[in-house]
């Protein structure tokens, strides 16, 4: 009669009593809360242990009386707004000729995180490893899906750089016009008359111009003069025996040289080589005392014979020109009777 007491006043206790769970091997809180009716989340908080967390063999865990969530008949399926719809799973197993694809499990890492990160399903990933239970080991590889050769050809197709078409490889070939062909003009014979007799031409009928294109020196040759020989002029052609004193006897006329206030300078002459002024008795001068241009008078003192020249310039500052009044030309020289290297002179302008 106690015992029957015990036991009805320690019914109600028992109910009240506090329901828990040894852990066994490869358990989680998914396969507990399926079991238990409970969902994982309102167990691990029940627990005060994270919801992703891996189960220890031997763990003793609360089951709660109360249930706040709705259980879990299957894993729960993301929303369609928060993140891309997973892609359907094979219905058959893959091909002997498919490669896996491994995945490395992480620390706290479920299998309903690593399918969703790999687009399959908890289900398959049990099936291919041969998985009973939800528990994972850190550093393990799990075959998250397979690949086959078609899929590893559109992967390298989509790596590879995109390839940039020219505008010569966009235009067809066909409608490129061929080039243009040009005939050769075939030149006309030339038919030569046999009764045509070509004319003879003599020095005068040349052209004026190919005459002085010939007489032209070229750019890099200097002219050369035409030389005169002394002994070759004439002697009624020389100014010491006429006595007209050359070409410029009329400009020294001109220019104010009949008048008695002249300049006259005596000094000694000499001579530089030129070959000017035998045929046309032009003389020239090197002097310093007149300007370029002015025409001098000089006479030989041994003689009197005179020649009328025309300055060229001034005598250049060199030490062959110290003490020399004045340099003539190699015909004036011999105008004026002499053939001395040097002569003692006077000049008048």
């Amino acid at each position: 009669m106690k015992k029957f007491l015990i036991l009805l006043l320690m019914s109600p206790l028992a109910v009240w009593a506090q329901k828990t769970h040894t852990v066994g091997p490869k358990e989680t809180l998914y396969s507990l809360g399926r079991q238990y009716n409970v969902h994982p989340r309102e167990l691990a908080e029940y627990n005060n242990i994270p919801v992703g967390s891996g189960l220890t063999i031997g763990q003793v865990l609360k089951i709660p009386s109360k249930k706040t969530l709705a259980p879990l008949s299957a894993p729960q399926q993301p929303a369609a707004k928060e993140s891309p719809k997973p892609m359907q799973a094979p219905s058959q197993a893959p091909e002997v000729k498919s490669t896996p694809i491994y995945h490395t499990v992480a620390k706290k890492e479920t299998l309903y995180q690593i399918s969703r990160s790999n687009n399959t399903t908890v289900e398959l990933i049990r099936k291919w490893n041969n998985l009973e239970g939800d528990a994972l080991k850190e550093g393990a590889k799990l075959i998250v899906g397979y690949s086959s050769s078609n899929d590893r050809q559109q992967k390298a197709i989509a790596q590879m750089p995109p390839v940039v078409k020219t505008e010569a490889a966009l235009k067809p070939a066909l409608t490129e016009p061929e080039p243009i062909k040009e005939k050769p003009v075939e030149p006309k014979p030339v038919v030569k008359k046999e009764n045509e007799v070509k004319p003879i031409l003599t020095e005068t009928d040349k052209p004026v111009v190919a005459i002085r294109e010939q007489e032209k020196p070229k750019a890099d040759e200097p002219a050369k003069p035409k030389p005169v020989a002394v002994e070759d002029v004439p002697d009624n052609k020389r100014s010491g025996v006429t006595g007209s004193g050359g070409f410029f006897r009329q400009a020294f006329e001109e220019q104010g040289g009949d008048k008695k206030n002249l300049r006259e300078t005596t000094g000694t002459a000499a001579i530089f080589k030129t070959n000017s002024g035998f045929e046309d008795q032009k003389y020239y001068c090197l002097y310093n005392q007149a300007l370029p241009g002015t025409i001098v008078k000089i006479t030989n003192t041994s003689n009197q014979q005179y020649v009328f020249a025309k300055v060229l310039d001034v005598m250049p500052d060199m030490k062959k020109n110290q003490g020399v009044l004045i340099r003539v030309s190699n015909s004036a020289l011999q105008a004026l009777g002499t053939d001395a290297e040097t002569f003692s002179c006077t000049v008048s302008y």
